[in-house]
């Protein structure tokens, strides 16, 4: 069985507003596996130090709490549909 799980970040005002959105669709879709952050998650570096680095951080530290199947959504992402599919996938 697979422990799949979304995860994305989200550091400025704008980008928490579609981290809450996220949050909110997979929640109503019966996904509780979701791993947000409002900050960079621990050990990252900034953005100005290594672009992009924290997806890396943030996906890390989901695997490393057991999760094997990964989705990682931007915080722009507007989920229309059950993500079922590309999880079976």
């Amino acid at each position: 069985m697979h422990k799949r799980c979304v995860t994305s970040v989200a550091t400025t005002d704008n980008f928490r507003i579609g981290l809450q959105r996220i949050f909110n669709t997979f929640g109503a879709q019966g996904l509780s596996a979701q791993r947000c952050w409002s900050e960079l998650p621990s050990g990252s570096p900034t953005h100005q130090e290594s672009a992009y680095a924290f997806k890396m951080v943030a996906l890390q530290a989901a695997a490393d709490e057991g999760f094997d199947t990964l989705l990682w959504c931007d915080s722009c992402i507007v989920p229309i549909r059950d993500v079922t599919p590309l999880w079976e996938h």
